[in-house]
Parts: C-alpha cells; structure tokens; sequence
C-alpha cells in the first residue's frame, strides 16, 4: 500500500492522516508513505517512519504552488515505479480543497478510484454514497477524517536496524527512469531533494 501524504504549513492533512492510520490497520506488509513537499516539511514527515512505515519524500523548489494536474503527474509517476497495489489518500487537502489528485492519478495510472470512504471495519470499506466494497487491487481510496493517526509507542512496527535516511539528489527525469523499488529495499526513508534543470 502507498499512501499519498500532504502537509501544510508543516502539519499533516488530518485527511492524510487517517488514510495512513487505515493502511496501518490492514496489517500490510509494507506500506510506503510518498509526499512531495517543500524541504521545510521534512522533519515532520520523517516521523512516519516511527510508525512503521517507508517514507518517499519528492521535493524541488520549483514545485511551489504546482496546480492538481502537476501534482498529479509527478505523483503518478513515482507511483507508476513503485507498482503498488492500492493507494490510500486523503479525501482532500485542508488547503486546497480540491479533492481533485487522488482520482487524477487513478485516471494517470488506470487504476479504479474509490471515494469518500467513511467507515473502514475489517476488510470493509463503506463509501459515502452507501456502497460497501473489500479492496481489490489497483485501486486509490479516499478517505475522510474517520481516524486519528497513532503516536509511535514501545507497540509501533519500528526495526531499529533499519532506520537508515538516504538523501539523494538528482534531476528528476533520471529518477523516473531508475527504479525507485530498488533503492527502497534496506533502507527505512528516502529523500529524493530535486534539483531542476534551467
């Protein structure tokens, strides 16, 4: 599971934060938050990792204000090397309101997209509009605030061995070429810091 992380003003969408508290709960094996945020956000993204969680961070300057189908794109094709298997999200950001980057990086990757879920019990996930449905594959799920994410406790996911940070700068379009799968396996966090070319 990827779940797809924005912060604003240094604070994680609550939106975001129960998407990221729903994949928790499914007890997946690997679950991989991706955000792509101004440097200032770091630190606080680097809490995830606490959680148990892998952590892909995008950022480059020139991302400031980038509108829903930039997001989308840049996004989408971080998500198209990782090949997840569902993508969980926040219904919408608390700054923009959108709610407009979920389905457009579903429609990017031909995924099904899911919204608005407001209840998660079991493997169930009942939708606004009534529908109940168990995840399927290839699929990015919106959901609302129906959870608090945890704080880290002696009972998190964290292996200590692992915790290592890898900062790694580099142009983007040769990222998207490399695989961004290899470079997860061993290591608990990754900070891809974009440097544009002019």
């Amino acid at each position: 599971i990827v779940v797809l992380l924005k912060y604003f003003k240094g604070e994680l969408n609550p939106f975001d934060g129960a998407a990221l508290e729903c994949a928790l709960e499914t007890g997946a094996k690997e679950i991989i938050a991706l955000s792509m945020a101004p440097m200032s956000a770091l630190n606080a993204f680097q809490g995830v990792t606490r959680l148990g969680v892998k952590g892909i961070f995008i950022s480059d300057p020139l991302y400031a204000g980038s509108d829903t189908q930039a997001t989308s794109f840049i996004l989408a094709e971080a998500l198209r090397r990782l090949k997840p298997d569902l993508i969980f999200s926040g219904r919408q950001s608390v700054d923009g309101d959108t709610a407009q980057v979920p389905p457009m990086i579903a429609q990017r990757l031909g995924f099904a997209v899911k919204t608005k879920a407001i209840s998660f019990v079991s493997d169930t996930i009942t939708l606004r509009n009534g529908e109940n449905f168990v995840p399927q594959e290839k699929t990015v799920i919106t959901f609302e605030k129906i959870r608090t994410l945890r704080f880290p406790s002696i009972f998190s996911k964290l292996d200590l061995t692992s915790r290592a940070v890898l900062y790694f700068f580099a142009i983007f379009p040769h990222i998207l070429r490399g695989s961004l799968r290899s470079f997860l396996s061993g290591y608990r966090f990754l900070v891809f810091e974009l440097q544009s070319q002019t």
